[in-house]
């Protein structure tokens, strides 16, 4: 399983509960609410694995994220959000993410998500 998640997300309480979540399953943690410190967070970090808010306010800025995630960095991200439109869900499928998780997300869920896309992950970089 990832032991270093980077969580990135414009709702606090979301932010803070899936950071909860993620603790209690062993992880270290890191959280970031604010697009504009997202980026130079996760280097500072080092995280294994992203997740990442498609929707922050009204604009797709999830996106720009993970795009510069997978240019430079090279991170398996999960994408989080609360949309279900279609359109979106194609979108994503453009910046190769590990995962797509619709909120509301309950710890068992999460748990199933990051042990699938920790296998992807292993068999990718073997």
């Amino acid at each position: 399983m990832f032991k270093k998640i980077f969580v990135f997300d414009d709702e606090t309480l979301f932010v803070l509960d899936i950071a909860k979540a993620l603790r209690n399953l062993g992880c270290e943690v890191e959280v970031e609410t604010d697009f504009n410190l997202a980026f130079e967070k996760i280097v500072k970090f080092k995280p294994e694995l992203a997740l990442i808010d498609i929707i922050v306010g009204e604009d797709t800025k999830g996106f720009q994220l993970a795009e510069k995630i997978n240019k430079d960095l090279k991170l398996p991200i999960i994408f989080i959000t609360a949309n279900t439109n279609e359109d979106i869900f194609e979108k994503a499928k453009e910046y190769s993410p590990y995962e797509y998780i619709v909120k509301p997300i309950d710890i068992m869920r999460l748990k199933t998500t990051l042990s699938i896309a920790y296998e992807k992950y292993v068999k990718d970089i073997n």
